[in-house]
């Protein structure tokens, strides 16, 4: 029987490479990183609440008007974005939602 049996050191070594080459694939497939369209989105975000708190005070007629250049798959025929659509694109469903999410003031009911 010790002729052809493994050591418990090979399989333990051959286990450890198995674990090491999926983690490897899922890293290459995407499946461990965020994906980037929403790292996009939300940077564009991000820069669209930041003109719209700092050049416009929050101001509601700046809330659906163009405020940052970002091309997005959501919207091929634009090449700029209000804070309102970029919302949208994250699922921040109502405008008081989005008014916290720039650091903006929701509106008075």
């Amino acid at each position: 029987m010790k002729g052809i049996s493994l050591p418990i050191n090979a399989i333990v070594i051959v286990a450890i490479a198995v674990l090491v080459l999926v983690v490897v694939a899922a890293f290459f497939s995407g499946s461990l990183i965020p994906a980037s369209l929403e790292i996009q989105r939300e940077n564009a975000l991000n820069k669209a609440c930041n003109t719209w708190r700092i050049s416009y005070n929050c101001h509601t007629d700046q809330y659906e008007e163009p405020l940052v250049a970002y091309k997005d798959p959501a919207y091929p025929e634009d090449d700029a974005l209000s804070v309102a659509q970029l919302c949208g694109l994250m699922q921040i469903t109502t405008e008081d939602a989005c008014r916290l999410k720039c650091n903006c003031a929701p509106l008075a009911t």
